[in-house]
């Protein structure tokens, strides 16, 4: 029977857009205020993210944004970076909730 390969070693390994930055969730930013400095748009199995370079708190870190809204926001300011921003959550007209930037 052949060897079974690690996933790992099948997928290519993406490099790191941000080496330097302690890599964070997305969720992490939840309520709190950060300095978006850079966006990189990628193309991803589920459709467009953005893999960016924050500062929080005198701190760099890179994080990836799956979100459609938020994704679109990026779209909109990516010209102006850097600037400050605070992901919210926020509720929908059909009670549905969805990430943001404010």
């Amino acid at each position: 029977m052949a060897e079974v390969k690690e996933l790992r070693e099948v997928l290519p390994e993406r490099e790191a857009l941000y080496p330097d930055a302690e890599r964070i969730e997305s969720s992490a930013l939840m309520g709190k205020q950060f300095v978006l400095k850079e966006a990189t748009e990628l193309d991803g199995e589920h459709g467009k993210f953005n893999v960016c370079l924050v500062e929080v708190e005198g701190k760099e870190h890179s994080t990836a944004f799956g979100s459609k809204v938020v994704n679109d926001r990026i779209s909109q300011i990516r010209e102006n970076l850097p600037v400050k921003a605070k992901m919210v959550e926020k509720k929908s007209k059909e009670g549905r909730i969805y990430y943001d930037l404010e």
